[in-house]
């Protein structure tokens, strides 16, 4: 991690503890899909808050793949409505950055799913996770996914926007560039609540 990658680290980190719901402002519509959206660029034309989704939505279609996972109904507008209600998206960049990968949790919460802050290498262990991480040593930008490991092997959601299906993908090479990993497992009641 570079020192720019620390210090957008803090940022997200900081917006994380001080961002409140945000119910009163509209919400664009955003896209409904059924199944697993294997890849954002499936997105186009629609929005997330200010941005393009194709851009911007990766944590919203990883917490979405992770509901399908489970087999909770949960639309993809529900997600998009939960990372706006909870605060969770980088409103310190109206959004433009997508969701904060440290607010997730809450938005896990919300549709019937709970999420535990795990170690890098615990997501070579068998279960579902969401990892954010950077995308290159020397970019700023980060991306989200839903990862489903099954007898140690990997398959990726939406690591690159075009992809048609999961990919199999070997965790190790995130090594040094992963911001955060969520282990998520379904929670007692699910669905989600009107906000």
């Amino acid at each position: 991690m570079n020192l720019r990658h620390l210090f957008l680290d803090f940022l997200l980190r900081f917006q994380s503890f001080i961002t409140l719901p945000l119910s009163p402002i509209k919400i664009r519509p955003a896209p409904s899909a059924e199944g697993y959206i294997y890849g954002q660029g499936s997105l186009s034309g629609k929005r997330l808050y200010l941005a393009k989704a194709e851009n911007t939505a990766c944590e919203a279609v990883a917490v979405y793949n992770a509901a399908v996972s489970f087999g909770a109904a949960v639309s993809f507008h529900d997600v998009c409505r939960a990372f706006l209600t909870r605060g969770a998206l980088t409103l310190i960049f109206l959004g433009f950055f997508g969701g904060n990968p440290y607010s997730i949790k809450r938005v896990l919460s919300l549709i019937g799913l709970k999420g535990g802050a795990v170690g890098a290498d615990e997501t070579l262990k068998d279960g579902r996770y969401i990892i954010s991480f950077w995308n290159g040593e020397k970019k700023l930008s980060l991306h989200t996914v839903f990862v489903r490991v099954i007898n140690g092997a990997a398959a990726v959601y939406n690591f690159y926007p075009g992809d048609i299906a999961p990919r199999s993908f070997d965790i190790k090479k995130l090594s040094g560039l992963i911001i955060r990993c969520w282990r998520v497992e379904k929670a007692e009641q699910q669905g989600i609540e009107n906000s």
